[in-house]
């Protein structure tokens, strides 16, 4: 545990950080009038939480605001942030309020996202200037049956001779109940496609206030189009193509999600450094201890981290990259998870007041638990990013003439599939095809050079679990889910190096570079710790021993047999 890192994380606010957004960041002057603005909120906030809603005249406070336009182009009369100064947005918002950050970001990064990404120029222009500050928008995609799977999905369109009838009810729908305008997903002969739908169609109605666990404030309902005749002109992006549609805009929105969880991550480690500070047990503040610190070291490293692994996606959107929708679910998997981590962290620090409603933690708790589940669960995330990261490898072994003598005649062949994974993503952060010690300087070269070695660790098990399995690889869900952790730690370990290459390039505060240089070898060590136990995981061969115990158990109806 490195000292200078404590000094400095007990001693400061970690807010006060530079982010070093590698691109252009939120005015000043908006970030601080809308901290001015949700800094006097706090008794709107807990009454919200109280009454599980959002009051319209708060609602209308932030339309006011321009809360709304934050990513409506400037022609429409938005602000047009970019994705970088949008998560900085989300993440001051989230610093107050969750449910105030998931009203409005569910407007902007999931609600009309569709509608900037697919939209025709008649439809950015018919409905833009409304959404800026009339009209709230909301993302209608899971149904009763249709939650991780899509395919399962019964909303249905039936094409008419001048508009499309659509029917169907979608369910948790965010800003249902005051939404008027709806990016709605449903099936129809060529598959599932987008609609615009809006509320004066006429046949959409919402039903009753959802009463939630956190976020309480925000308003969720379901929604139903009973015959709703939606014009022709209103079908989003091509016909048959709503699957990919909908990723799309998930993967995109995935920065607003990401910055939020920086946010209160940040609140949370600011109350915890305040009251370790204040509170003394046996002589001593509570900072004094080394448990106490050894876990605000951890939930700082967490933050620094996630906010660059978000840094790094939004870069790559802003920059018009195609390719980051592994980044983009790994932005919200790691975030998500690192945000349940410190603000749990934060309220066992707390001790007994954390549990009390009176103080702010457990809110932040109740609030953050809902982000490892919508715009794509964790679970589910995680089959995406190792099955993608072990396609090239399987398609090469589809190929091989010999059977498995081929891989033994050619052994390198995995690992410069997996380096060519690892390289086609490195092609996007690296300019003018630079490699990756090029860019990197002295200090941070041995964390460069760990990652190198763990990526060809990584394919050499892969290649094992390719040959072991063949097609059936994509059932093993376990042995997948523990690569794609590997691949998690492995990419966001590489979003730090980044982040701390730039700061070192960007200061001349020798005390500023020791600490994101220290920063990024606590998560080099972390990162290959933890891609060494779950690799180890898959060769001990884990799952099919606890397969076995399973079986056993469900044999002899082992719900009962555990609960006499």
């Amino acid at each position: 545990m490195n000292d200078s890192i404590i000094k400095e994380i007990i001693e400061s606010d970690i807010s006060d950080l530079s982010s070093y957004f590698q691109g252009e960041v939120a005015p000043e002057e908006l970030i601080d009038g809308l901290s001015q603005f949700l800094s006097e909120k706090k008794s709107a906030f807990d009454q919200h939480d109280k009454d599980g809603a959002q009051d319209t005249a708060y609602i209308n406070e932030l339309k006011e605001l321009g809360l709304f336009s934050l990513i409506i182009p400037e022609e429409y009369g938005g602000l047009g942030l970019s994705s970088l100064a949008y998560a900085q947005v989300i993440e001051t918002i989230t610093r107050y309020d969750g449910s105030t950050a998931l009203t409005v970001g569910a407007h902007s990064s999931i609600g009309l996202k569709g509608l900037i990404m697919y939209g025709t120029s008649e439809q950015k222009a018919k409905y833009l200037p409304k959404l800026c500050s009339e009209w709230l928008a909301a993302f209608c995609l899971t149904e009763s049956r249709a939650g991780s799977d899509v395919k399962a999905m019964a909303t249905n369109v039936i094409e008419e001779e001048d508009f499309f009838r659509l029917n169907g009810e979608k369910i948790w729908i965010t800003n249902g109940p005051v939404a008027q305008f709806f990016t709605v997903f449903a099936r129809d002969g060529e598959g599932i496609s987008s609609f615009i739908v809006t509320r004066d169609l006429g046949g959409v109605t919402h039903g009753g206030l959802e009463h939630k666990m956190g976020i309480r404030g925000s308003l969720t309902s379901s929604i139903f189009f009973d015959n709703v005749a939606v014009p022709k002109e209103n079908l989003l992006g091509v016909r048959g193509e709503g699957f990919k549609i909908a990723m799309n805009i998930l993967n995109n929105g995935r920065t607003g999600l990401g910055g939020g969880t920086v946010g209160v991550m940040k609140k949370a480690l600011n109350e915890a450094v305040m009251h370790t500070k204040e509170r003394v047990q046996f002589g001593k503040s509570l900072n004094e201890f080394q448990l106490v610190k050894q876990r605000l070291l951890r939930m700082s490293l967490r933050i620094y981290a996630t906010e660059a692994i978000v840094q790094l996606v939004a870069g790559l959107i802003d920059q018009g990259k195609q390719d980051y929708g592994i980044e983009a679910a790994i932005a919200k998997i790691y975030g998500s998870e690192a945000a349940w981590e410190v603000t749990n962290d934060a309220l066992q620090l707390a001790g007994g007041a954390g549990f009390i409603a009176e103080y702010p933690y457990e809110r932040m708790v109740r609030d953050c638990r809902i982000n490892m589940i919508f715009e794509g669960a964790n679970d589910v995330l995680r089959l995406l990013i190792g099955l993608t990261s072990m396609k090239g490898i399987g398609d090469y072994l589809k190929e091989l003439a010999t059977g498995l003598g081929g891989i033994t005649s050619d052994p390198l062949k995995s690992f410069e599939l997996i380096a060519d994974f690892a390289k086609r993503k490195l092609d996007q952060y690296l300019p003018n095809n630079e490699k990756l010690m090029d860019v990197l300087p002295l200090e941070l070269q041995g964390s460069g050079e760990i990652l190198v070695v763990r990526t060809k660790r990584i394919s050499l098990v892969i290649e094992d679990l390719v040959t072991r399995f063949k097609k059936d690889l994509v059932n093993q869900q376990y042995y997948v889910s523990k690569i794609a952790d590997a691949i998690i730690e492995l990419l966001v370990t590489l979003a730090c190096l980044f982040k701390a290459a730039k700061a070192i390039s960007d200061t001349s505060d020798d005390e500023v570079k020791k600490l994101h240089v220290n920063f990024v070898k606590l998560k080099t060590q972390e990162c290959r710790r933890k891609i060494a136990g779950y690799l180890r995981s898959i060769e001990r061969h884990d799952l099919d021993n606890e397969m076995h115990l399973y079986e056993d158990l469900a044999s002899k109806n082992f719900s009962e047999l555990l609960g006499r």
